[in-house]
């Protein structure tokens, strides 16, 4: 009858530890636009660059909240809180991408979330990576 209780009360605990937060990934596709080279300032220093073939640049966004609800995740990549601001300079060739500043903070039930980001970025081989802006916003 122990060993029940110790496993029942180990499964409940595994489940809350895999259910104590929300995550998604949503995914851009961006037009290079005969741009040489790519400068980023998206306000983390959890980027991976990979190379890829092809013209155009896809960016992974994974997204993590510190409440469980995935509804609202998906709402909030749905409505654009994520999508990232994209500007071309023709003069220089630099495609800059920074996400939003500013934004509003979340609160569930009276505690501010958290949200973490990390981004995963598929450059073309056509492309010079530059630079990135690694300080860390805060919203």
């Amino acid at each position: 009858m122990k060993n029940i209780i110790n496993i029942i009360s180990i499964l409940l605990l595994a489940v809350s530890i895999t259910f104590g937060q929300a995550s998604n990934v949503s995914q851009e596709i961006i037009s290079t636009a005969g741009a040489a080279q790519l400068i980023l300032d998206l306000g983390t220093e959890h980027i991976t660059i990979k190379s890829t073939k092809g013209s155009r640049i896809l960016v992974e966004t994974n997204i993590s909240l510190s409440t469980p609800n995935e509804k609202m995740l998906d709402f909030l990549i749905s409505s654009g809180r994520y999508s990232l601001i994209v500007s071309n300079d023709p003069a220089s060739g630099a495609l800059t991408i920074t996400r939003k500043r500013n934004l509003n903070i979340l609160i569930v039930k009276g505690v501010e979330c958290v949200e973490t980001y990390s981004y995963v970025i598929f450059v073309p081989e056509s492309i010079s990576f530059t630079s990135t802006n690694t300080t860390v916003a805060h919203n």
